[in-house]
């Protein structure tokens, strides 16, 4: 008698229960993570698809640009040599600096200390079109010392930087 041990029918079944329950449960979490995984992934190419389209479309090319010790700014000329044209340039939001300072002025078409505008070069129609070279005019509010920079941020979310040096009298 004593190698027969008699075995509950009902513990079985219950250990069989939990493990179908919990091999569910382990299933549900990776096929959620790697369902989520690959949604983040799919976003970021979606993400760099359009990044990379916008870039095609849109080229901004830095002429030159220095600082006018009599206008008291800080110039830029840049041109577009993208595929379309950029409507709303007064919606451009830019940032400059020098060694040690950032500022984000407000466009103006005043001369306005802190501000800054934009002089179309061949076209005054409020857009800057392919092939257009434009002077950017940064009023100055402190003194700033070279080498200086300059963004860029498109309302469709692209930015250009430009670093650009010295004095220009």
């Amino acid at each position: 008698m004593a190698g027969n041990i008699p075995r509950r029918k009902g513990s079985t079944s219950i250990s069989m229960t939990f493990l179908i329950i919990a091999s569910f449960i382990i299933a549900s979490m990776v096929s959620g993570t790697m369902f989520y995984s690959t949604k983040l992934i799919l976003e970021s190419v979606e993400k760099f698809r359009k990044n990379a389209e916008l870039r095609l479309n849109y080229r901004i090319y830095f002429i030159g640009g220095g600082f006018n010790e009599s206008g008291k700014c800080i110039f830029v000329i840049l041109e577009n040599r993208g595929k379309i044209p950029i409507n709303a340039i007064d919606k451009i939001v830019i940032v400059y600096g020098g060694v040690g300072s950032t500022f984000k002025p407000e466009y103006s078409s005043n001369k306005n200390l802190g501000s800054w505008n934009i002089r179309e070069m061949f076209y005054e129609n409020s857009r800057w079109d392919v092939g257009e070279p434009i002077l950017i005019r940064i009023y100055n509010v402190s003194n700033i010392i070279p080498p200086y920079f300059i963004e860029l941020h498109l309302e469709n979310g692209l930015t250009y930087s430009y670093r650009f040096g010295d004095k220009i009298g």
